[in-house]
């Protein structure tokens, strides 16, 4: 009696997954990009899009208001945040 692994080789020869990187715009709150390399013009353009959007998760409490080393001291928010009564 004799053991034979079957080998499936259907992959074999296809591209290879996408490289995923992460960029933490605030604590919890990290966003993937398939790209394999990401250089400081990119992160400084994915930090100034960000921004608008961080706002709006904290306005509406989503994000916890932390300051982080990423947004500077001249940060504006996209609109001012509203006072629900």
């Amino acid at each position: 009696m004799s053991f034979h692994q079957n080998v499936d080789a259907s992959g074999y020869g296809e591209d290879r997954p996408a490289i995923v990187q992460g960029v933490r715009l605030a604590p919890g709150l990290t966003v993937l990009l398939e790209v394999p390399n990401l250089n400081g013009d990119d992160l400084a353009a994915i930090e100034a899009a960000a921004r608008p959007l961080l706002d709006e998760l904290r306005r509406r409490g989503l994000l916890a208001r932390v300051d982080t080393p990423a947004e500077s001291p001249d940060f504006q928010p996209a609109a001012p945040p509203r006072r629900i009564q």
